[in-house]
Protein backbone atom coordinates (compact mmCIF):
# COMPACT_ATOMS: atom_id res chain seq x y z
CA UNK A 1 0.00 0.00 0.00
CA UNK A 2 2.37 2.69 1.22
CA UNK A 3 4.79 1.88 -2.14
CA UNK A 4 1.58 2.39 -4.44
CA UNK A 5 0.83 5.66 -2.39
CA UNK A 6 4.76 6.64 -3.34
CA UNK A 7 4.30 5.87 -6.89
CA UNK A 8 0.92 7.78 -7.29
CA UNK A 9 2.34 10.61 -5.71
CA UNK A 10 5.47 10.83 -8.07
CA UNK A 11 3.18 10.87 -10.73
CA UNK A 12 1.56 13.76 -9.60
CA UNK A 13 4.39 15.70 -8.51
CA UNK A 14 6.15 15.21 -12.44
CA UNK A 15 2.25 15.72 -14.07
CA UNK A 16 2.50 19.09 -11.83
CA UNK A 17 5.82 19.92 -12.83
CA UNK A 18 5.48 19.18 -16.42
CA UNK A 19 1.83 21.24 -17.26
CA UNK A 20 3.14 23.84 -15.09
CA UNK A 21 6.13 24.59 -17.74
CA UNK A 22 4.02 24.15 -20.30
CA UNK A 23 1.60 26.65 -19.41
CA UNK A 24 4.54 29.46 -18.77
CA UNK A 25 4.89 29.11 -22.36
CA UNK A 26 1.29 29.95 -23.20
CA UNK A 27 0.14 33.41 -23.99
CA UNK A 28 -1.85 35.12 -21.17
CA UNK A 29 -5.59 35.55 -20.65
CA UNK A 30 -8.18 38.34 -20.71
CA UNK A 31 -8.93 39.11 -17.08
CA UNK A 32 -11.26 36.95 -15.75
CA UNK A 33 -12.53 35.73 -12.26
CA UNK A 34 -14.55 32.37 -13.67
CA UNK A 35 -12.92 28.89 -13.02
CA UNK A 36 -13.51 25.30 -15.01
CA UNK A 37 -14.49 22.41 -13.29
CA UNK A 38 -12.82 18.96 -13.05
CA UNK A 39 -14.33 18.54 -17.16
CA UNK A 40 -12.61 21.85 -18.03
CA UNK A 41 -15.92 23.61 -18.54
CA UNK A 42 -16.86 26.77 -16.94
CA UNK A 43 -18.46 25.84 -13.79
CA UNK A 44 -17.54 24.69 -9.64
CA UNK A 45 -16.14 21.41 -9.47
CA UNK A 46 -18.33 18.69 -10.70
CA UNK A 47 -20.81 21.82 -11.57
CA UNK A 48 -21.60 23.46 -15.25
CA UNK A 49 -22.63 26.77 -15.19
CA UNK A 50 -24.50 28.75 -17.75
CA UNK A 51 -22.01 31.32 -19.07
CA UNK A 52 -18.85 30.64 -21.11
CA UNK A 53 -15.37 31.24 -21.12
CA UNK A 54 -14.40 33.99 -23.91
CA UNK A 55 -14.72 33.85 -27.65
CA UNK A 56 -11.62 31.77 -28.99
CA UNK A 57 -9.92 30.67 -25.82
CA UNK A 58 -8.54 27.44 -25.05
CA UNK A 59 -8.39 25.67 -21.32
CA UNK A 60 -5.77 23.33 -21.12
CA UNK A 61 -5.89 21.45 -17.36
CA UNK A 62 -5.34 18.81 -15.48
CA UNK A 63 -6.57 17.23 -11.99
CA UNK A 64 -5.74 14.73 -9.31
CA UNK A 65 -8.44 13.14 -7.13
CA UNK A 66 -7.71 10.73 -4.45
CA UNK A 67 -9.50 8.69 -1.81
CA UNK A 68 -8.46 5.92 0.63
CA UNK A 69 -10.68 3.78 3.07
CA UNK A 70 -10.85 0.94 5.48
CA UNK A 71 -13.22 -1.86 5.24
CA UNK A 72 -15.11 0.39 1.97
CA UNK A 73 -15.98 -2.55 0.07
CA UNK A 74 -17.83 -5.91 0.91
CA UNK A 75 -16.79 -9.05 -1.10
CA UNK A 76 -18.94 -11.85 0.55
CA UNK A 77 -18.45 -11.77 4.02
CA UNK A 78 -14.91 -9.67 4.17
CA UNK A 79 -14.56 -6.04 3.97
CA UNK A 80 -12.22 -4.96 1.75
CA UNK A 81 -10.06 -1.78 2.40
CA UNK A 82 -9.38 0.07 -1.15
CA UNK A 83 -7.88 3.24 -2.70
CA UNK A 84 -8.15 5.15 -6.10
CA UNK A 85 -6.40 7.60 -7.78
CA UNK A 86 -8.10 9.44 -11.02
CA UNK A 87 -5.90 11.66 -12.75
CA UNK A 88 -7.46 13.84 -15.66
CA UNK A 89 -6.27 15.85 -19.08
CA UNK A 90 -8.74 18.29 -20.32
CA UNK A 91 -8.57 20.61 -23.28
CA UNK A 92 -11.96 23.02 -23.90
CA UNK A 93 -13.11 25.34 -26.40
CA UNK A 94 -15.02 28.30 -26.88
CA UNK A 95 -15.84 28.46 -30.85
CA UNK A 96 -18.35 30.90 -30.28
CA UNK A 97 -20.13 33.20 -27.08
CA UNK A 98 -23.29 30.80 -26.84
CA UNK A 99 -21.44 27.62 -27.20
CA UNK A 100 -18.40 25.70 -25.10
CA UNK A 101 -16.77 22.31 -26.03
CA UNK A 102 -14.41 20.13 -24.03
CA UNK A 103 -12.74 17.02 -24.40
CA UNK A 104 -11.04 15.21 -21.83
CA UNK A 105 -9.22 11.58 -20.83
CA UNK A 106 -9.12 9.90 -17.44
CA UNK A 107 -6.96 7.44 -15.88
CA UNK A 108 -8.56 5.55 -12.73
CA UNK A 109 -6.33 3.67 -10.83
CA UNK A 110 -7.91 1.49 -8.15
CA UNK A 111 -6.09 -0.74 -5.23
CA UNK A 112 -7.93 -3.24 -3.05
CA UNK A 113 -6.27 -5.01 0.21
CA UNK A 114 -7.34 -7.43 2.82
CA UNK A 115 -7.36 -10.18 4.28
CA UNK A 116 -6.10 -13.07 2.73
CA UNK A 117 -6.09 -10.84 -0.63
CA UNK A 118 -2.74 -10.23 -2.49
CA UNK A 119 -2.57 -6.32 -3.50
CA UNK A 120 -4.54 -6.30 -6.49
CA UNK A 121 -4.63 -3.20 -8.83
CA UNK A 122 -6.97 -2.72 -11.52
CA UNK A 123 -6.12 0.41 -13.81
CA UNK A 124 -8.53 1.93 -15.95
CA UNK A 125 -6.67 3.97 -18.80
CA UNK A 126 -8.49 6.25 -21.76
CA UNK A 127 -12.41 6.64 -20.59
CA UNK A 128 -12.59 9.61 -23.74
CA UNK A 129 -15.64 12.09 -22.52
CA UNK A 130 -16.78 15.15 -25.14
CA UNK A 131 -19.12 17.40 -24.00
CA UNK A 132 -21.10 20.40 -25.46
CA UNK A 133 -22.77 23.53 -23.96
CA UNK A 134 -24.94 26.09 -24.74
CA UNK A 135 -25.71 29.62 -22.60
CA UNK A 136 -27.40 32.83 -23.34
CA UNK A 137 -27.60 35.76 -20.83
CA UNK A 138 -31.64 36.64 -21.15
CA UNK A 139 -31.15 39.44 -18.37
CA UNK A 140 -27.78 41.04 -16.78
CA UNK A 141 -26.54 38.66 -14.35
CA UNK A 142 -29.41 35.69 -15.28
CA UNK A 143 -28.05 33.26 -17.56
CA UNK A 144 -29.71 29.66 -18.86
CA UNK A 145 -28.09 26.95 -20.86
CA UNK A 146 -27.79 23.31 -21.70
CA UNK A 147 -25.41 19.98 -21.43
CA UNK A 148 -24.98 17.34 -23.73
CA UNK A 149 -22.12 14.97 -22.37
CA UNK A 150 -21.11 11.81 -23.13
CA UNK A 151 -18.21 9.48 -21.44
CA UNK A 152 -16.93 5.48 -22.79
CA UNK A 153 -15.93 3.98 -19.27
CA UNK A 154 -12.65 2.14 -20.18
CA UNK A 155 -13.45 -0.55 -17.27
CA UNK A 156 -10.06 -2.13 -16.00
CA UNK A 157 -8.14 -2.21 -19.33
CA UNK A 158 -6.60 0.21 -22.17
CA UNK A 159 -9.04 2.25 -24.00
CA UNK A 160 -11.51 -1.03 -23.99
CA UNK A 161 -14.45 1.28 -24.78
CA UNK A 162 -17.70 0.62 -26.57
CA UNK A 163 -20.66 2.62 -27.95
CA UNK A 164 -23.41 0.41 -25.99
CA UNK A 165 -21.48 1.18 -22.63
CA UNK A 166 -21.35 4.75 -22.98
CA UNK A 167 -22.89 7.22 -20.25
CA UNK A 168 -25.08 10.07 -21.31
CA UNK A 169 -26.09 13.33 -19.38
CA UNK A 170 -28.60 15.76 -20.61
CA UNK A 171 -29.09 18.51 -18.23
CA UNK A 172 -30.47 22.28 -17.78
CA UNK A 173 -28.32 24.53 -16.22
CA UNK A 174 -29.15 28.45 -15.05
CA UNK A 175 -26.54 30.47 -13.50
CA UNK A 176 -27.66 34.48 -11.38
CA UNK A 177 -25.18 36.78 -10.25
CA UNK A 178 -27.73 37.95 -6.87
CA UNK A 179 -26.01 41.55 -6.84
CA UNK A 180 -23.87 43.90 -9.03
CA UNK A 181 -21.97 45.20 -5.52
CA UNK A 182 -21.04 41.33 -4.03
CA UNK A 183 -19.69 38.65 -6.44
CA UNK A 184 -21.81 35.75 -5.08
CA UNK A 185 -23.37 33.55 -7.84
CA UNK A 186 -26.01 30.84 -7.60
CA UNK A 187 -25.85 27.65 -9.98
CA UNK A 188 -27.87 25.22 -11.33
CA UNK A 189 -28.05 21.81 -12.63
CA UNK A 190 -30.83 19.74 -13.50
CA UNK A 191 -30.83 16.72 -15.73
CA UNK A 192 -30.91 13.07 -16.24
CA UNK A 193 -28.02 10.36 -16.35
CA UNK A 194 -28.40 7.39 -18.66
CA UNK A 195 -25.83 4.68 -17.81
CA UNK A 196 -24.57 1.94 -19.90
CA UNK A 197 -21.96 0.64 -17.84
CA UNK A 198 -23.28 -2.56 -17.29
CA UNK A 199 -22.71 -3.03 -21.09
CA UNK A 200 -18.88 -2.88 -20.72
CA UNK A 201 -18.56 -6.77 -19.97
CA UNK A 202 -20.28 -9.48 -21.80
CA UNK A 203 -21.12 -11.17 -18.16
CA UNK A 204 -20.59 -8.61 -15.31
CA UNK A 205 -21.95 -11.33 -13.03
CA UNK A 206 -18.54 -12.54 -12.98
CA UNK A 207 -17.18 -9.62 -11.60
CA UNK A 208 -16.33 -8.94 -8.06
CA UNK A 209 -17.27 -6.17 -5.78
CA UNK A 210 -14.06 -4.35 -6.10
CA UNK A 211 -13.75 -5.11 -9.19
CA UNK A 212 -17.06 -3.71 -10.16
CA UNK A 213 -16.64 -0.58 -7.89
CA UNK A 214 -13.45 -0.41 -9.93
CA UNK A 215 -14.92 -0.54 -13.52
CA UNK A 216 -17.49 2.02 -12.22
CA UNK A 217 -20.65 -0.45 -13.17
CA UNK A 218 -24.09 0.67 -12.42
CA UNK A 219 -27.25 -1.24 -13.04
CA UNK A 220 -29.50 1.72 -12.93
CA UNK A 221 -30.28 5.43 -14.67
CA UNK A 222 -30.13 8.31 -12.29
CA UNK A 223 -31.34 11.85 -11.82
CA UNK A 224 -29.61 14.46 -11.44
CA UNK A 225 -29.36 17.82 -9.56
CA UNK A 226 -26.52 19.67 -8.28
CA UNK A 227 -26.88 23.64 -6.85
CA UNK A 228 -23.95 25.37 -5.99
CA UNK A 229 -22.84 29.14 -4.90
CA UNK A 230 -19.50 30.68 -5.46
CA UNK A 231 -18.22 33.99 -4.03
CA UNK A 232 -15.69 34.75 -6.93
CA UNK A 233 -13.66 37.88 -5.73
CA UNK A 234 -10.43 38.99 -8.26
CA UNK A 235 -8.02 36.28 -7.09
CA UNK A 236 -9.92 33.76 -4.63
CA UNK A 237 -13.07 32.20 -5.31
CA UNK A 238 -14.36 29.70 -2.34
CA UNK A 239 -17.28 27.47 -3.42
CA UNK A 240 -20.17 24.72 -2.23
CA UNK A 241 -22.19 22.38 -4.23
CA UNK A 242 -24.57 19.52 -3.38
CA UNK A 243 -25.05 16.73 -5.86
CA UNK A 244 -28.36 14.83 -5.47
CA UNK A 245 -28.39 11.90 -7.89
CA UNK A 246 -31.37 9.23 -7.05
CA UNK A 247 -31.21 5.96 -9.07
CA UNK A 248 -33.92 5.04 -11.19
CA UNK A 249 -35.83 1.92 -12.40
CA UNK A 250 -36.59 -1.28 -10.26
CA UNK A 251 -35.05 -2.95 -7.68
CA UNK A 252 -33.07 0.22 -7.41
CA UNK A 253 -31.44 0.44 -3.27
CA UNK A 254 -33.36 3.96 -2.71
CA UNK A 255 -32.82 7.19 -1.82
CA UNK A 256 -30.40 6.20 1.18
CA UNK A 257 -28.09 4.06 -1.33
CA UNK A 258 -27.58 6.69 -3.60
CA UNK A 259 -24.78 8.70 -4.49
CA UNK A 260 -25.14 11.84 -2.94
CA UNK A 261 -22.25 14.07 -1.53
CA UNK A 262 -21.46 17.75 -0.79
CA UNK A 263 -18.58 19.28 -2.11
CA UNK A 264 -17.05 22.54 -0.66
CA UNK A 265 -13.59 23.93 -2.22
CA UNK A 266 -12.17 27.32 -3.24
CA UNK A 267 -10.18 28.62 -6.29
CA UNK A 268 -7.29 30.89 -6.91
CA UNK A 269 -5.85 32.72 -9.91
CA UNK A 270 -2.51 33.53 -10.32
CA UNK A 271 -0.90 36.63 -11.70
CA UNK A 272 -2.34 40.21 -12.92
CA UNK A 273 -4.34 38.77 -15.80
CA UNK A 274 -5.54 35.12 -13.72
CA UNK A 275 -4.99 32.69 -16.97
CA UNK A 276 -3.61 30.05 -14.39
CA UNK A 277 -6.04 28.57 -12.09
CA UNK A 278 -5.70 26.51 -8.89
CA UNK A 279 -8.66 24.60 -7.41
CA UNK A 280 -8.74 22.45 -4.06
CA UNK A 281 -11.52 20.77 -2.83
CA UNK A 282 -13.18 18.00 -0.85
CA UNK A 283 -16.61 15.70 -1.19
CA UNK A 284 -17.98 14.33 1.49
CA UNK A 285 -20.33 11.27 0.75
CA UNK A 286 -23.45 11.64 2.39
CA UNK A 287 -25.37 8.43 1.18
CA UNK A 288 -24.30 5.73 -1.10
CA UNK A 289 -21.15 5.13 0.88
CA UNK A 290 -19.82 2.18 2.32
CA UNK A 291 -19.81 -1.29 2.29
CA UNK A 292 -22.62 -2.88 0.33
CA UNK A 293 -24.78 -5.77 1.72
CA UNK A 294 -24.72 -8.96 -0.82
CA UNK A 295 -28.68 -8.96 -0.42
CA UNK A 296 -28.78 -5.05 -0.71
CA UNK A 297 -29.92 -5.28 -4.86
CA UNK A 298 -31.29 -8.70 -6.56
CA UNK A 299 -28.74 -10.78 -8.82
CA UNK A 300 -27.74 -9.30 -11.38
CA UNK A 301 -27.42 -5.83 -10.35
CA UNK A 302 -25.48 -3.02 -8.93
CA UNK A 303 -25.59 0.33 -7.95
CA UNK A 304 -22.32 2.52 -8.23
CA UNK A 305 -20.75 3.80 -4.81
CA UNK A 306 -19.09 7.00 -3.77
CA UNK A 307 -16.52 7.12 -1.09
CA UNK A 308 -16.90 8.88 2.45
CA UNK A 309 -14.81 11.22 1.15
CA UNK A 310 -12.91 12.43 -1.71
CA UNK A 311 -9.99 15.26 -2.30
CA UNK A 312 -9.63 17.00 -5.81
CA UNK A 313 -6.52 19.10 -6.71
CA UNK A 314 -6.81 21.20 -10.57
CA UNK A 315 -4.73 23.32 -12.27
CA UNK A 316 -5.62 24.83 -15.36
CA UNK A 317 -4.70 27.41 -17.78
CA UNK A 318 -6.35 29.55 -19.66
CA UNK A 319 -5.00 31.40 -23.02
CA UNK A 320 -5.88 32.85 -26.68
CA UNK A 321 -3.66 31.63 -29.27
CA UNK A 322 -5.11 33.38 -32.21
CA UNK A 323 -4.12 37.23 -30.25
CA UNK A 324 -1.03 37.17 -32.50
CA UNK A 325 -0.66 38.71 -35.90
CA UNK A 326 1.77 38.80 -38.48
CA UNK A 327 1.60 42.34 -40.14
CA UNK A 328 2.95 42.36 -44.04
CA UNK A 329 5.71 44.55 -44.75
CA UNK A 330 7.86 45.36 -47.66
CA UNK A 331 11.73 43.96 -47.16
CA UNK A 332 14.35 46.88 -47.62
CA UNK A 333 16.10 44.72 -50.47
CA UNK A 334 13.74 42.25 -51.79
CA UNK A 335 10.08 43.64 -52.12
CA UNK A 336 8.74 40.19 -52.04
CA UNK A 337 10.38 39.39 -48.34
CA UNK A 338 8.10 39.87 -45.70
CA UNK A 339 8.57 40.62 -41.93
CA UNK A 340 6.64 38.78 -39.53
CA UNK A 341 5.75 41.26 -36.22
CA UNK A 342 3.94 40.25 -33.41
CA UNK A 343 1.35 42.46 -32.67
CA UNK A 344 0.70 42.21 -28.92
CA UNK A 345 -3.24 42.38 -27.41
CA UNK A 346 -4.22 46.00 -26.73
CA UNK A 347 -6.28 47.07 -23.38
CA UNK A 348 -7.63 50.20 -22.00
CA UNK A 349 -9.45 51.53 -19.46
CA UNK A 350 -13.24 53.34 -19.46
CA UNK A 351 -13.47 56.48 -17.55
CA UNK A 352 -16.49 58.79 -16.12
CA UNK A 353 -18.78 60.55 -13.91
CA UNK A 354 -22.62 59.59 -12.31
CA UNK A 355 -24.65 62.04 -11.25
CA UNK A 356 -28.17 62.68 -10.33
CA UNK A 357 -30.55 63.27 -13.09
CA UNK A 358 -31.96 66.25 -11.12
CA UNK A 359 -29.23 67.93 -9.63
CA UNK A 360 -26.81 66.86 -10.88
CA UNK A 361 -24.88 66.35 -8.04
CA UNK A 362 -22.17 63.39 -7.20
CA UNK A 363 -23.91 60.19 -6.69
CA UNK A 364 -21.74 58.92 -3.91
CA UNK A 365 -22.99 55.45 -3.92
CA UNK A 366 -23.28 54.38 -7.44
CA UNK A 367 -21.44 51.15 -8.68
CA UNK A 368 -20.25 50.35 -11.73
CA UNK A 369 -19.85 47.10 -13.65
CA UNK A 370 -18.68 45.86 -16.99
CA UNK A 371 -21.27 43.18 -18.61
CA UNK A 372 -19.60 39.80 -19.78
CA UNK A 373 -16.66 40.49 -17.21
CA UNK A 374 -16.36 38.25 -13.87
CA UNK A 375 -14.48 41.39 -12.43
CA UNK A 376 -16.49 42.59 -9.41
CA UNK A 377 -18.58 45.61 -10.02
CA UNK A 378 -16.58 49.00 -9.16
CA UNK A 379 -17.16 52.13 -6.46
CA UNK A 380 -17.02 55.49 -7.66
CA UNK A 381 -15.89 58.22 -5.76
CA UNK A 382 -18.02 59.50 -2.69
CA UNK A 383 -17.11 63.09 -3.56
CA UNK A 384 -16.80 63.89 -7.14
CA UNK A 385 -18.84 60.85 -8.61
CA UNK A 386 -15.69 59.92 -10.68
CA UNK A 387 -15.18 56.44 -11.90
CA UNK A 388 -12.30 53.80 -13.88
CA UNK A 389 -12.88 50.63 -15.10
CA UNK A 390 -9.70 47.88 -14.98
CA UNK A 391 -8.15 47.45 -18.75
CA UNK A 392 -10.58 45.99 -21.16
CA UNK A 393 -9.84 44.71 -24.65
CA UNK A 394 -10.30 47.25 -27.05
CA UNK A 395 -13.96 47.38 -28.77
CA UNK A 396 -17.54 47.86 -27.42
CA UNK A 397 -18.85 46.38 -24.37
CA UNK A 398 -21.48 46.93 -22.26
CA UNK A 399 -21.62 49.14 -18.94
CA UNK A 400 -23.96 49.24 -16.27
CA UNK A 401 -24.33 52.08 -13.59
CA UNK A 402 -26.79 50.94 -10.62
CA UNK A 403 -27.45 53.30 -7.14
CA UNK A 404 -29.34 52.39 -4.26
CA UNK A 405 -32.81 54.86 -4.81
CA UNK A 406 -31.94 55.37 -9.11
CA UNK A 407 -33.24 53.18 -12.02
CA UNK A 408 -30.10 51.18 -13.12
CA UNK A 409 -29.03 52.52 -16.46
CA UNK A 410 -26.28 50.89 -19.05
CA UNK A 411 -24.67 52.05 -22.44
CA UNK A 412 -22.22 50.62 -25.16
CA UNK A 413 -19.10 52.13 -24.80
CA UNK A 414 -16.51 51.51 -28.08
CA UNK A 415 -12.64 51.17 -26.27
CA UNK A 416 -10.38 52.71 -28.29
CA UNK A 417 -6.20 52.39 -27.95
CA UNK A 418 -6.82 56.16 -25.69
CA UNK A 419 -9.72 54.29 -23.58
CA UNK A 420 -13.36 55.52 -23.54
CA UNK A 421 -15.60 58.14 -21.62
CA UNK A 422 -19.04 57.77 -20.57
CA UNK A 423 -20.77 59.50 -18.39
CA UNK A 424 -23.94 58.54 -16.46
CA UNK A 425 -26.82 60.09 -15.19
CA UNK A 426 -29.42 58.32 -12.85
CA UNK A 427 -32.80 59.15 -12.68
CA UNK A 428 -34.12 58.99 -8.97
CA UNK A 429 -37.13 55.82 -8.45
CA UNK A 430 -40.48 57.55 -7.84
CA UNK A 431 -40.25 56.22 -4.44
CA UNK A 432 -37.21 57.16 -2.39
CA UNK A 433 -37.40 56.07 1.31
CA UNK A 434 -35.41 58.76 2.80
CA UNK A 435 -32.80 58.36 5.80
CA UNK A 436 -33.30 59.66 9.17
CA UNK A 437 -30.23 61.60 11.08
CA UNK A 438 -30.92 61.27 14.75
CA UNK A 439 -28.56 62.15 17.53
CA UNK A 440 -27.54 64.20 21.22
CA UNK A 441 -25.43 67.14 21.79
CA UNK A 442 -24.10 66.82 25.38
CA UNK A 443 -21.18 68.62 27.32
CA UNK A 444 -17.87 66.14 27.28
CA UNK A 445 -17.72 67.34 31.02
CA UNK A 446 -20.77 66.02 33.02
CA UNK A 447 -22.82 65.03 30.47
CA UNK A 448 -25.34 67.72 30.30
CA UNK A 449 -27.88 69.10 28.02
CA UNK A 450 -26.87 71.85 26.00
CA UNK A 451 -29.32 74.41 25.69
CA UNK A 452 -29.51 76.61 22.47
CA UNK A 453 -27.69 74.40 20.43
CA UNK A 454 -27.73 74.58 16.47
CA UNK A 455 -27.69 72.20 13.58
CA UNK A 456 -26.30 73.64 10.29
CA UNK A 457 -26.64 71.17 6.61
CA UNK A 458 -24.49 73.77 4.49
CA UNK A 459 -25.65 71.83 1.32
CA UNK A 460 -29.19 72.16 1.84
CA UNK A 461 -28.64 75.60 3.70
CA UNK A 462 -30.56 74.09 6.57
CA UNK A 463 -30.58 74.81 10.24
CA UNK A 464 -32.06 72.51 13.02
CA UNK A 465 -32.43 74.03 17.04
CA UNK A 466 -31.86 71.14 19.11
CA UNK A 467 -34.69 69.57 21.73
CA UNK A 468 -34.80 70.80 24.92
CA UNK A 469 -33.94 67.23 25.93
CA UNK A 470 -30.54 67.52 24.02
CA UNK A 471 -31.81 65.30 21.10
CA UNK A 472 -32.13 66.19 17.23
CA UNK A 473 -33.67 64.04 14.13
CA UNK A 474 -33.84 65.19 10.60
CA UNK A 475 -35.12 63.52 7.75
CA UNK A 476 -32.76 63.74 4.48
CA UNK A 477 -32.40 62.31 1.08
CA UNK A 478 -29.74 59.77 0.47
CA UNK A 479 -26.11 61.44 -0.24
CA UNK A 480 -23.64 62.82 1.60
CA UNK A 481 -23.50 65.53 3.97
CA UNK A 482 -21.36 68.50 5.91
CA UNK A 483 -22.73 68.62 9.36
CA UNK A 484 -21.80 71.41 11.77
CA UNK A 485 -22.94 71.91 15.32
CA UNK A 486 -22.42 75.09 17.46
CA UNK A 487 -23.26 76.53 20.57
CA UNK A 488 -22.41 79.15 22.33
CA UNK A 489 -19.58 78.82 24.67
CA UNK A 490 -18.35 75.77 23.26
CA UNK A 491 -16.13 74.44 20.05
CA UNK A 492 -17.74 74.33 17.32
CA UNK A 493 -17.71 70.62 16.16
CA UNK A 494 -17.92 69.40 11.81
CA UNK A 495 -18.08 66.38 10.45
CA UNK A 496 -19.37 64.74 6.86
CA UNK A 497 -21.94 61.89 6.99
CA UNK A 498 -23.38 59.39 4.64
CA UNK A 499 -27.16 58.78 4.39
CA UNK A 500 -28.62 55.86 2.63
CA UNK A 501 -31.75 55.59 1.84
CA UNK A 502 -34.31 54.22 4.34
CA UNK A 503 -31.18 53.94 6.63
CA UNK A 504 -30.77 55.39 9.64
CA UNK A 505 -27.91 57.26 11.03
CA UNK A 506 -26.93 58.04 14.85
CA UNK A 507 -24.89 60.86 15.09
CA UNK A 508 -24.11 61.88 19.39
CA UNK A 509 -21.62 65.03 20.36
CA UNK A 510 -20.20 65.68 23.21
CA UNK A 511 -18.71 69.32 22.79
CA UNK A 512 -15.92 70.38 24.74
CA UNK A 513 -15.38 73.96 26.07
Amino acid sequence: MQSYVKRRLAMIIVSFLTFTASVALAQDAKQSATGDNLLGMNGLARMVAAQNHPVGYFTVGTDFQFFTASEFLRDGSILRDHSRLINSYSLTYTPFAFLEAAFALHVISDNTTGAGLEEDLQVAVGDPEIALKGSYEIMPGFSVGGLLNLRSPSGAGFFNTSLSATNITVAALGSYRISDAVPLSFHLNVGFFLDGSKNLFDDASTLDIPQHFAAQLSSFNRVITRVGVDYATRYFGPFVEVSIEPFLGSGNPGFGGSPNRVTVGAKGWLGEDRGLQIMAAADIGLTGVGPRAADELAVGDYAFTIPRWNVMFRVSYRFDPFTTKTVVQPGDRDPDVVTPKVELPKYAMITGAITDSRTDKPVWNARIRVAKQDASSLAVDGKTGQYRTFNLPLGKHTVIASADGYHNKELEVEVGESGAKANFTLAPKAEIKPGMLRGTVKSASGGKVIRGATLLIPELDKSLKVKSDGSFEISLKSGEYRVIISARGYRTQRKTLRIAEGETVIHNVEMHR
